[in-house]
């Protein structure tokens, strides 16, 4: 169910102006192209580099533990990703889960 505040709806005056809801919709499109992009760069390749270099054992060590570590995860992601997701959907609280996960 879609929330009061997020729910598109068309123009009443003119077919020339936008939902109401647009400037959200946008700034939400815009957050998460963003958020991808960086989260993509930084995890693959700027904290990959420093832990295989800096925190692990040796060039062997650190790259067999970050593949481990990157699979743990999207194994845990991959399990947990569609109940909460849909808690978040059915309950009101959608921004403090946003905020803590």
């Amino acid at each position: 169910m879609v929330g009061r505040r997020f729910r598109l709806e068309r123009p009443r005056s003119s077919a020339l102006s936008r939902p109401a809801g647009w400037k959200i919709v946008a700034a939400w499109c815009l957050y998460d192209w963003a958020c991808g992009a960086f989260n993509t760069i930084i995890i693959s390749f700027v904290f990959a580099t420093y832990f295989v270099r800096a925190v692990a054992a040796g060039p062997q060590e650190g790259t067999s533990d970050w593949a481990e570590a990157q699979a743990l995860a999207g194994i845990i992601i991959a399990l947990v990703a569609a109940p909460l997701g849909m808690l978040a959907d059915k309950g009101a609280h959608r921004r403090l889960m946003l905020a803590g996960l």
